[in-house]
């Protein structure tokens, strides 16, 4: 038959299937951790007291000590979400790890977030 392709039985596509398998492997593994990195923070919304430097959450009620604040101006009175990690300090306090202030939400009282 004119035109049909022939048949070759020595010919391997093996190697090209492991090559693309793996390239579509290392893909996956990047891409996991950049939404790892990227996904794994935490909101926490509240109203700032002490010098700036403790929030009270909205949501749990529990003052968060603030920890590496990256220079934002952060004042008592404001209320903000904050992006970053939590985590419990050696005296079991909760504290906050700031790596970025998301949204400034206006101000609330100081003694408002005192009572909570």
């Amino acid at each position: 038959m004119p035109g049909s392709p022939t048949y070759n039985p020595h010919r391997s596509y093996s190697s090209k299937g492991a090559i693309i398998g793996g390239v579509a492997a290392g893909a996956a593994v990047v891409g996991g951790l950049l939404y790892w990195k990227h996904h794994n923070r935490t909101k926490l919304q509240g109203c700032l007291s002490g010098s700036g430097d403790r929030l009270v959450s909205e949501k749990d009620s529990k003052t968060y000590s603030l920890t590496n604040q990256q220079d934002e101006t952060l004042k008592p009175g404001e209320r903000v979400e904050l992006l970053g990690k939590k985590a419990k300090a050696d005296s079991g306090e909760p504290t906050f790890e700031v790596h970025k202030m998301s949204k400034d939400l206006g101000s609330c009282t100081a003694t408002s977030a005192a009572n909570r």
